[in-house]
């Protein structure tokens, strides 16, 4: 299988606006591309990374009464702690826990209205209470994903060089839907389970309009870093072929119909498109088919954060008057029934 290399746009000069940068981002989102692409030298980026994600390990690891309190059943498990819940392969997922908020803002609205009408978006944030020993989530939550938004819009911005791609940013990205999500995939611990691949998450596209990546750290017991896994070398680039048995971790599904493994650089952050944006974009930017492979260690978690950039659930997607709201109310009922 050939070994493909994700597009790499260094940061500088996505904020200039370049037609060139431009062009690299199209082709790389586009009906043609990998439906991938990563920026590089984001100023803060790194350490921002290395203060969250080690926590996704040590908040999954805390005691059941302690998450229960940061469960939130009004917004359907999408603010807060969530654990078995969704659904995998038709089957109620216990390979991950996640952490949902939205870091731009605590509460997205007051109405009563829209609070019931959209739990999923406008519930406030539920965060882990004083002196719980999760204090430093919060912020250091809130700072990364406001950062990952920050850069999201910016590359909106070069997307929009071209005439051929007609989209308002602030249409399809706003503040008070976005949505964080800390995950942390646990350890294999059923080595009976009769899967093909064994999958921490299943082949999907994401529903909302762009999906931010932190590359994932692996961490053995002792909440310890283990040794990177073939491609995720820090400075290292490209997507590695995968073998048999798969690599580990974030594996996309190309235009073509390749399936390979999406390495991103530790210094990166990586972004593809959802349904919303390829609705929105007409099809000129195309969303990403991706799964992730689990390991089969039964010491080694993948802690990794996601920022989901979503339209307003008033925005209309495309010419049928489906409104963000319906959509992804359609997608959610799918995930979690």
């Amino acid at each position: 299988m050939q070994a493909l290399d994700i597009p790499v746009v260094p940061y500088a000069s996505l904020r200039q606006a370049d037609p060139a940068t431009s062009s690299i981002l199209r082709q790389a989102m586009g009906t043609d591309g990998l439906g991938i692409v990563s920026v590089s030298d984001i100023p803060g980026f790194s350490e921002m990374r290395q203060r969250l994600l080690p926590l996704a390990k040590r908040l999954a690891a805390q005691p059941r009464e302690v998450l229960a309190r940061l469960e939130d059943e009004a917004s359907s498990f999408n603010v807060g702690w969530s654990f078995g819940r969704e659904l995998l392969d038709g089957r109620v997922d216990t390979r991950k826990g996640s952490f949902y908020a939205n870091p731009n803002m605590d509460v997205p609205t007051e109405d009563v209205a829209l609070i019931e009408k959209y739990p999923c978006y406008c519930r406030p944030n539920v965060w882990p209470a004083p002196g719980s020993g999760l204090d430093d989530l919060e912020p250091a939550f809130k700072e990364l994903g406001q950062l990952m938004y920050q850069v999201g819009m910016e590359l909106l911005d070069a997307c929009l060089v071209d005439e051929r791609v007609e989209f308002d940013r602030d249409t399809v990205s706003d503040p008070a839907c976005s949505r964080g999500r800390l995950l942390c995939y646990l350890p294999e611990v059923d080595k009976t389970a009769e899967m093909a691949t064994k999958m921490w998450c299943g082949w999907h596209v994401d529903h909302g309009a762009l999906t931010a990546l932190c590359p994932a750290m692996y961490l053995g017991d002792g909440g310890r870093e283990v040794a990177c896994l073939p491609g995720d070398l820090p400075g290292g680039s490209g997507v590695a072929p995968a073998p048999r048995p798969p690599i580990p971790g974030l594996h996309i599904r190309t235009r073509s119909g390749a399936l390979i493994r999406a390495s991103i650089r530790q210094d990166a952050l990586a972004f593809q498109v959802g349904e919303a944006l390829e609705r929105i974009s007409g099809g000129a930017l195309e969303a990403t088919p991706h799964c992730v492979v689990a390991s089969e260690s039964r010491e080694v978690s993948r802690c990794t954060f996601a920022l989901f950039m979503q339209p307003r659930w008033s925005t209309v997607l495309d010419k049928s008057g489906l409104t963000f709201g319906e959509f992804s109310g359609r997608r959610l009922e799918e995930a979690y029934s």
